[in-house]
């Protein structure tokens, strides 16, 4: 459920006083007098790959949040793939406690936390001035940010892997937006990233081999230029709805058993298929729950819902448009390897939605 967000008291990260490297936030940096309030409470957004994260990015941006990709600053990232499938391959579910890790694993796993969030502290204090007085790029116009940011915080899929590790390091100082695309959707898709990403833990889950064994699923990978259909690549397609679900859920789990308003659930599909005026609310809501109640007004709301969410080709890039006329056989088959988590994120059977799709016919806003 939405509520407006309040920010509790804050001070700068609980480890730094013991460690040598403290994490050393200004007081105020270019003209924001309450940097170091916003600095230690910062929105991090975790998800699988291919889940459409990049306008939720925008819209951060847009909203007040400073927001950066890891791509753009994070050497820690490199290590984060490897630490992910040591960390599924010990708690076989991503709703864990850190002291389930084993001591080597625990040991990597706080340290890449730590490492991230100094690393961050320090391009925020450096790159802040320069981000905010910077020539802006075609796409980005209408969407800047205020020069003095709300929030800052940054995207990066693998945090939804450490969620726990973020909440033990911070003591919970931190706002986590998980951000969910439809599983029929990414299962039909020819991005294969998160098999290849995570193939032990893809394995285990869809039980095509034994951990520690040799993936033996290359034939769910293609060339760029290669066919294939939907009725010879359907285990592939069933693996890719079974590793949805089971990463998605554990995530989900943990965040609304330990974080409680400090995490955000947010599927894609509520700001880009609705009606105008429903997505225009939902990013009202998202930005309240944030804090960012300045820029929530409906006006503003709405200009940012056309800016980045209004195409009528984005529309069918994330609906049953993409995927509803594949076999109805292995659509079921499909929907039923993740049933548990698209009833849990509230997305309709494929039957509803294609009635749906049907009532409203080619008829646009």
């Amino acid at each position: 459920s939405w509520s407006n967000y309040t920010f509790p008291p804050h001070d700068i990260w609980p480890q730094c006083s013991s460690t040598p490297n403290c994490l050393k936030f200004s007081e105020q940096i270019d003209g924001c007098e309450k940097w170091k309030q916003i600095a230690s409470y910062p929105v991090l957004v975790g998800d699988m790959d291919g889940s459409g994260s990049r306008g939720i990015t925008w819209l951060l941006r847009a909203g007040g949040v400073w927001m950066r990709t890891t791509n753009e600053w994070l050497d820690w990232a490199k290590d984060e793939h490897p630490l992910s499938n040591a960390i599924m391959q010990a708690t076989h579910t991503l709703d864990y406690q850190v002291k389930q890790l084993p001591k080597d694993v625990r040991t990597r796993a706080e340290l890449q936390v730590k490492g991230v969030l100094k690393e961050f502290a320090n391009v925020a204090q450096t790159q802040l001035g320069k981000w905010t007085h910077r020539t802006l790029k075609p796409w980005e116009k209408d969407l800047d940010a205020p020069t003095c940011p709300k929030r800052i915080g940054w995207k990066h899929g693998p945090t939804l892997f450490l969620q726990p590790v973020y909440n033990h390091i911070t003591q919970g100082r931190f706002t986590f937006v998980h951000l969910i695309r439809d599983g029929r959707d990414m299962a039909f898709s020819r991005n294969r990233n998160n098999l290849a990403k995570y193939p032990k833990y893809g394995g285990q889950v869809v039980g095509l081999f034994k951990l520690g064994k040799s993936k033996n699923y290359n034939k769910c990978f293609f060339k760029p230029n290669e066919k294939h259909s939907a009725e010879s690549d359907k285990e592939c397609i069933v693996m890719q709805m079974r590793l949805w679900e089971r990463m998605n859920l554990g995530g989900s789990n943990y965040g609304q058993q330990h974080m409680g308003n400090r995490y955000i659930p947010v599927r894609v599909e509520d700001f880009i298929l609705p009606d105008e005026a429903t997505r225009t609310d939902t990013i009202v809501h998202l930005f309240r729950r944030l804090g960012l109640n300045s820029a929530d007004e409906p006006g503003r709301a709405a200009h940012l819902s056309r800016k980045i969410f209004g195409s009528k080709s984005l529309r069918s890039h994330f609906s049953i448009e993409r995927w509803g006329g594949c076999n109805p056989t292995i659509i079921d088959e499909v929907e039923q390897a993740g049933l548990k988590g698209l009833l849990h994120f509230g997305y309709k059977p494929w039957r509803e939605l294609e009635k749906d799709q049907a009532s409203k016919g080619t008829t646009t806003e």
